[in-house]
């Protein structure tokens, strides 16, 4: 019995692992989408704490906390509430420059805030343990 039970795992998880691996480009970046979503929002309102805790590692091994909550209050302060949010352009890559060999998705946003228009906001996400964590966030 316990060796139909290890042979049934088995079986679960390399058809897990293959479903996974078998998942669309398009798919990829509807989920990645979500998880800029979510993470624009807590910077949105502020929660720039929570912004560095749910983001990728190569954030957190790059900044401090405190570090990173300056830096965004830094870039967000004079730009005021967001308006409006427009997504721009959307790329699935599997090697930026520089970086490690990995699943990427960037997302380029055109967005205007209450004190500056046509902001160009860019989003690097990376799929990491998982789930897509953004890695760089841009604004010009």
């Amino acid at each position: 019995m316990k060796s139909i039970n290890k042979a049934l795992i088995s079986v679960f998880l390399a058809s897990s692992f293959c479903l996974s691996a078998n998942v669309s480009e398009h798919e990829k970046i509807s989920e990645a989408l979500g998880s800029v979503q979510t993470w624009l929002s807590l910077v949105d309102t502020g929660n720039y704490p929570q912004s560095w805790k749910t983001a990728g590692s190569l954030i957190q091994r790059r900044f401090s906390d405190s570090l990173w909550s300056r830096r965004l209050n830094q870039d967000r302060l004079h730009l005021g509430k967001i308006i409006s949010r427009t997504e721009k352009s959307t790329k699935y890559k599997t090697s930026l420059p520089g970086a490690a060999a990995g699943e990427y998705i960037i997302v380029v946003f055109k967005t205007d805030f209450e004190k500056k228009k046509n902001v160009q906001e860019t989003i690097t996400t990376i799929f990491e343990n998982n789930l897509w964590k953004t890695i760089d966030y841009t604004i010009k």
